[in-house]
């Protein structure tokens, strides 16, 4: 009987033995999420207690949502090559998609200004509540990879003001931004485009005192 007993425990431990090497092993997820980061703005940007004047309260924005062409309007960051195909990158992704980023970015920007006390999302306030309204198309933002092994980074963007009560448009401007990338390093390639759009943001709050300055 023992002899029976310390075979059937041999075979229970070679089953055992044989299921654990058949065992799934775990998957590295390499999946790498990038955030647009207003560059020179900390978290706590735009929440602290402003103390203006009455007669000098500074400015309502309202930000329509941010239109963003098709072919970027994905999670994962788009590569261009100099014959412009596109390739679509699996493990390098955003965080959020590209209308919300820039979005967010934009209002950390703009509130920035002490000449701007609030920015808001439609529908968050009526244009009864704003000194001006902001539409942005975001036309381009992708990495580039040239044929000798350099590469860059182009960013486009659209935008117009429009005055509240008429609705009708009373500036535009055409935001173009080309720098050079490592191919590769798309960390790099998040913080470039961050820089980018803050100063896409800057140009915007510069053209909105200028309007409130000609009132």
């Amino acid at each position: 009987m023992s002899r029976k007993i310390f075979l059937l425990m041999g075979l229970m431990g070679i089953c055992f033995l044989l299921s654990a090497c058949l065992l799934p092993r775990p998957v590295e997820d390499r999946t790498r999420y990038y955030l647009l980061e207003a560059s020179g703005v900390n978290e706590f940007a735009g929440t602290e207690a402003r103390y203006l004047d009455p007669d000098e309260a500074g400015l309502a924005i309202g930000l329509r949502r941010i239109r963003v062409a098709d072919y970027i309007n994905v999670p994962s960051i788009v590569v261009r090559n100099t014959d412009g195909q596109l390739r679509y990158t699996h493990y390098q992704r955003w965080a959020e998609g590209l209308d919300r980023g820039t979005a967010r970015l934009l209002r950390e920007v703009l509130r920035r200004d002490t000449a701007i006390t609030s920015v808001y999302f439609f529908p968050e306030a009526g244009r009864e509540f704003v000194d001006f309204e902001l539409e942005v198309q975001l036309l381009a933002c992708d990495a580039i990879e040239r044929e000798d092994g350099s590469g860059g980074y182009f960013f486009r963007a659209y935008w117009s003001i429009f005055e509240p009560e008429s609705g009708g448009v009373i500036a535009t401007g055409d935001f173009v931004r080309r720098g050079d990338w490592q191919p590769g390093d798309y960390p790099a390639f998040a913080r470039a485009i961050s820089r980018v759009g803050t100063e896409f943001g800057n140009e915007i709050s510069e053209v909105l005192q200028t309007l409130h300055g000609r009132r």
